[in-house]
């Protein structure tokens, strides 16, 4: 590729910093003290200075690093270093604004603008990065390279900004939960970044190698809360879309929608008492909580916040957990639909589908009713304490985790009175602390601390097997999270280590995944195996095709039953109902990736005016120019013909008639004589010219000549000459002068001598031309004057003849004489063209 020169601008110092300004079509160059805003001209084939911008004089001795806010606001900021301080400049107005000093306590290196957040990012020689808003006030601190930051850039997905530095590292920094998310070493110091929004790539060069490297983002932000997520479930239900129940330290629950991160309501409990355990109910828009003291607290999910509706004591003992078995009868056999019409009528005497489910501290099960709270049914269940409850609607089960390390398989009857019945009783060698289900198989997350094993066993309830892994794929920590996914047949576990390990449904490991973070709670969020993630206060999302093997992720597209449920609109907030010290509990909060990708500038009405209409105005001529192209292209592939004027067919007496109008209207034009005014007597008539005018670039007057023809000047040669075809008349050209007296120019080479006289004699080649073409024509006429003179069309004709060759009363000179014999010559030519 071949890269032209279109045009050159000089300067009065050498450019340090130059940068294209996109939202205002502008070139900004930053000079040894002066700031230059550079626009296009005539077809964007030129530069040509706008304004030009003095400095500060305590950066007189140059800039260092330069920033531009990416916005079409009048008001958009420029900002320059120069040793620790920043000087803010206002592009639009051409004016330095302020001074900013003492940002860092060695010299900056490196500087950005966050325009989502409207944050100024400032690196030093010291390795720390400051983050400023758009006043400098001083919003955090990122400390981690050992050595000078060399450059910034936007992290091309979320919230996030890459740094490099002379330390041999490459950082990701998080601007939502202010910490570092990745690291890369590279062989050699990067000195500048490049990223491009949505582009999964990063170019990074040094003085001796360019690098371009592919951006593989796990795990992406999809909504903050305000506490650290301690549980997640994911709830479905046949006729709502898919939510996920948020389990939150500050004893908050949350129902959130999983494909846009809003968060629909809110539950506020008390914090002192804090929450043990939640159930949600989405049929039923109910939220049942577990508080630490043992009651039981239901609540409406129709309203945000969330409404109490009761609130239930057990005194038969304290529950410790809750589930909700909402029993969904949806068939697909017609045997299964003719049954299930068979026992309506019996269901629509028996009590609700939806059980209610509790673990109580004595290691009993109770089915508590969904009106009063009271105990319909309890069975026991464990020696000790019941530390969870986990329903298996797909097998109708339910699974229950005790104290003392016992597993229980429940078989569920939702329309009997006595709803569970012991299935099965799994003893495992460890504590059992989570448990997940996919139709028959059970994945269990099992830990020891006393050997610091943390392992996950699959049991098959079908066939009575366990299905055990290797040792060295255990997580090197407690485990969080276990959770399944049915249509992918793949359970997934989460660990303090900060991985995330899949499995397939023998217990072998697939997939490990490096959060470089502290999981909190997991689950999976769609029915395609997309991952939801709770780290800290955050909840993340990890797309299917991030993480899934190739044989999983065409199994998965080659299933067409995954249900496209639209998302959720969240609750309208009711602040009167709310105290005032949980409010900020239920701000409505938008993940910074949701800012990021939405992000638009606040303009005035003017300036969202005249950019209206400049995208109007540019739209007409891409549009016009489109049809013209697309015209063109129909023309040349044959589509479309060009469309000629067509002639209009005139008789011959409609001819004539015309021509008698044109020749009466010639009869009517008079010589007219100029008509001067008298002088006085006595007065001294002055001269039309002026005696000094100034010679110009003209000769002397004194070596005009006359015109050939008729011996007189054209023009008065003591007065001004009127262009320089008039004075080609009065004087002779350079070609003959220098034919007759041998000048040559001065200063010329033989080269362009020899080209000068190419050009004089293609000039003398021409003029003969035209000479020869004017003797032709001459002939013509002469030949078809004496043509006209032989023959007669009409009487009419020769009238008007005689009245041109010696009419009455008109002087006309012989040239216009000569111009009407050629008019009516063409007409005649005419006339015979349409007899033939």
């Amino acid at each position: 590729m071949k890269l032209d020169v279109v045009s050159t601008v000089p300067l009065s110092n050498k450019a340090r910093r130059v940068i294209y300004n996109q939202d205002t079509g502008e070139v900004v160059t930053t000079q040894h003290s002066s700031i230059t805003c550079w626009v296009f001209q005539h077809s964007a084939s030129y530069l040509v200075p706008r304004v030009v911008i003095h400095v500060d004089p305590a950066f007189q001795d140059g800039f260092q690093h330069i920033a531009l806010e990416q916005t079409a606001s009048r008001t958009q900021r420029f900002y320059v270093t120069a040793g620790n301080s920043v000087q803010v400049i206002n592009l639009c107005e051409g004016r330095a604004m302020k001074v900013v000093k003492n940002l860092h306590h060695r010299s900056i290196t490196a500087i950005m603008f966050f325009n989502p957040l409207k944050y100024i990012i400032t690196a030093a020689v010291d390795g720390s990065i400051k983050i400023w808003d758009d006043t400098f006030q001083l919003q955090v601190v990122f400390v981690g390279h050992s050595s000078a930051v060399s450059d910034l850039a936007v992290y091309p997905h979320g919230p996030h900004i890459v740094s490099a530095s002379f330390d041999c590292t490459v950082r990701v920094w998080n601007l939502e939960t202010c910490d570092q998310v990745d690291q890369v070493l590279v062989s050699c110091p990067v000195q500048h970044l490049v990223t491009v929004e949505e582009v999964d790539q990063l170019c990074a060069y040094s003085h001796s190698s360019i690098q371009l490297w592919r951006v593989h983002h796990l795990h992406r932000l999809l909504t903050p809360v305000s506490s650290v997520i301690e549980r997640l479930q994911s709830v479905e239900h046949s006729d709502k879309p898919t939510r996920l129940l948020l389990q939150c330290a500050d004893a908050s629950v949350r129902v959130v929608s999983p494909n846009s991160g809003i968060i629909i309501t809110t539950l506020l409990l008390d914090e002192e008492i804090g929450l043990k355990d939640a159930a949600y109910a989405p049929g039923q828009e109910v939220i049942v909580v577990v508080m630490r003291n043992g009651e039981v607290i239901k609540c409406s999910s129709a309203s945000n916040p969330c409404k109490i509706l009761k609130t239930w004591n057990i005194a038969e003992s304290p529950c410790t957990c809750v589930c909700v078995y909402e029993y969904v009868g949806a068939t697909t056999s017609k045997f299964q639909q003719s049954t299930e019409k068979m026992l309506n009528a019996r269901r629509s005497k028996q009590s609700s589908p939806t059980l209610l489910l509790a673990g109580c501290e004595d290691g009993r099960l109770a089915r508590l009713n969904w009106n009063s709270g009271k105990v319909d049914f309890d069975i026991k269940g464990h020696s000790s304490r019941v530390n969870s409850l986990v329903a298996n609607v797909n097998s109708d089960q339910v699974i229950s985790i005790g104290n003392d390390s016992v597993l229980r398989v429940w078989r569920v009857y939702p329309f009997a009175d006595e709803s569970l019945a012991p299935l099965m009783t799994l003893q495992c060698g460890l504590t059992a602390v989570n448990v997940a289900a996919i139709a028959g198989l059970l994945c269990v997350g099992c830990e020891d601390f006393a050997t610091a094993t943390y392992a996950t066993v699959v049991y098959s309830t079908a066939e009575k097997d366990r299905n055990d892994h290797r040792p060295e794929d255990d997580h090197t920590a407690s485990i969080v999270a276990v959770c399944s996914s049915c249509k992918v047949n793949i359970f997934a576990s989460a660990s303090s280590d900060g991985t995330i390990r899949v499995w397939n449904d023998v217990n072998t490991l697939i997939r490990v995944l490096d959060l470089k973070a502290t999981p909190t709670a997991l689950c999976f969020c769609s029915e395609r195996g997309d991952l939801a993630v709770g780290i800290g206060k955050n909840l993340h999302v990890i797309p299917y095709s991030e993480y899934m093997p190739g044989d999983l992720f065409s199994k998965m597209l080659s299933m067409s039953d995954f249900d496209s449920k639209p998302s959720d609109e969240p609750l309208p907030l009711s602040e009167d109902s709310v105290e005032e010290h949980n409010l900020k509990r239920l701000v409505k909060t938008h993940s910074s990736l949701f800012r990021f990708s939405h992000f638009k500038d606040k303009l005035t009405e003017e300036e969202k005016f005249e950019i209206e209409k400049e995208k109007r105005r540019k739209s007409e001529i891409c549009a016009a120019l489109i049809s013209r192209d697309e015209e063109l292209c129909k023309i040349r592939d044959g589509i479309l013909k060009p469309i000629r004027p067509r002639k209009v067919a005139l008789s011959k007496k409609q001819k004539l008639e015309a021509f008698k109008n044109y020749y009466s209207q010639l009869k009517t034009f008079q010589q007219i004589a100029v008509v001067q005014e008298e002088s006085e007597p006595g007065e001294k008539q002055e001269s039309l010219y002026r005696q000094d005018a100034p010679v110009g670039f003209f000769p002397p007057a004194s070596t005009a000549q006359p015109c050939q023809a008729s011996g007189k000047f054209a023009t008065d040669p003591n007065g001004y000459i009127a262009n320089s075809v008039v004075a080609g008349y009065l004087w002779k050209r350079k070609k003959d002068v220098a034919a007759a007296t041998g000048w040559t120019p001065t200063g010329l080479n033989a080269a362009q001598l020899e080209a000068l006289a190419r050009m004089n004699a293609k000039e003398e080649l021409d003029e003969q031309t035209e000479s020869e073409v004017e003797q032709d024509e001459e002939e013509e006429e002469k030949d078809f004057l004496s043509l006209w003179e032989s023959q007669s069309v009409d009487n009419a004709m020769n009238q008007l003849e005689e009245a041109i060759e010696s009419p009455p009363n008109l002087q006309i000179p012989s040239r216009v004489q000569l111009l009407l014999f050629r008019l009516l010559a063409v007409i005649r030519q005419l006339c015979e063209n349409y007899l033939l």
